[in-house]
């Protein structure tokens, strides 16, 4: 296995359970560097994604309450404040956001990952005032167990090598799955979203996963949920999981691109400090970046 990266500083945000406030955690290794924590009065919302430029025009959040359905487009100033909002209708519970081939007219922002009670996925999108503008029930994706995420990769390949050969696995994006026993399938999707053709095509355990505590977030620690890429072109796929004690890790896997034979191996694992019980890690990565530093 050649020498992977490894993200030295680390962006993400985590979420209070009870309180529904959030905070932007920046680490350099397993160290905490900076903390700013926000109270958006979103009590009982989960957030589930997140982008920039979305529907709010702005740094973006995604909260859904989970018991109606209903979703809160949350825009951010650069430090970190709520300064609008767009409500769009219920919705099946969304599991993450990311680019699924073209996109359609008048959409902002990625699209939207929902997976409904029989595990079949629908890829959303919406306009500029947080409408739902355009879905895509995903064919063949009846009975996938929970989806923890969905990311793209670098040149806009999906984030496994094994869904980026020629023939039908080429769409951007993937998502993963997690079983009940703790395992990851990344799952890769063909056709295309503007098409209204996306269907489940392959499906890839990664090897070892079983045992794995929750996953909270999908490379969600860079542009458009992008793999790690080092100058020689040996790509990460990181996520985060947290363990019972509130403790975060961060998990890095080879994605098999330029090194097909370790596929899906974790190849480095960082516990971060301190623990976070009565927190979880939500998909709002990417508009942490963008925020340090905040003063």
């Amino acid at each position: 296995m050649p020498q992977l990266p490894v993200n030295l500083e680390n962006d993400f945000a985590i979420q209070n359970n009870t309180t529904g406030q959030v905070d932007y955690l920046q680490f350099q290794g397993n160290t905490l560097t900076h903390s700013a924590s926000f109270d958006y009065g979103i009590a009982g919302m989960n957030i589930v994604g997140s982008d920039i430029g979305g529907p709010t025009g702005a740094s973006t959040l995604v909260a859904q309450n989970p018991t109606t359905g209903v979703v809160d487009f949350l825009g951010l100033d650069s430090t970190g404040h709520l300064v609008s909002s767009a409500m769009s209708s219920a919705l099946p519970l969304i599991v993450g956001d990311g680019f699924f081939g073209a996109a359609v007219a008048g959409q902002v922002g990625p699209e939207l990952v929902s997976q409904l009670p029989n595990g079949q996925l629908d890829i959303l999108a919406f306009n500029s005032s947080g409408t739902l503008i355009s879905s895509d029930l995903v064919a063949n994706s009846i009975g996938l167990p929970h989806v923890v995420g969905a990311a793209v990769a670098n040149g806009g390949q999906p984030a496994f090598e094994a869904f980026s050969g020629v023939g039908t696995n080429t769409k951007a994006g993937n998502v993963v799955a997690q079983l009940a026993d703790g395992s990851l399938d990344a799952i890769g999707l063909s056709g295309d979203f503007a098409a209204g053709t996306l269907s489940v095509s392959a499906s890839f355990l990664l090897p070892g996963s079983a045992g794995s505590a929750p996953v909270g977030a999908f490379n969600q620690d860079s542009i458009q949920n992008q793999n790690i890429a080092d100058a020689a072109g040996h790509q990460g796929v990181q996520m985060v999981s947290q363990l019972a004690s509130g403790q975060l890790d961060l998990l890095s896997f080879d994605s098999g691109y330029n090194d097909a034979a370790n596929e899906g191996t974790l190849y480095a694992s960082n516990l971060t400090n301190p623990a976070f019980p009565g927190w979880h890690p939500i998909d709002g990565g990417l508009v942490t970046t963008f925020l340090f530093p905040i003063s």
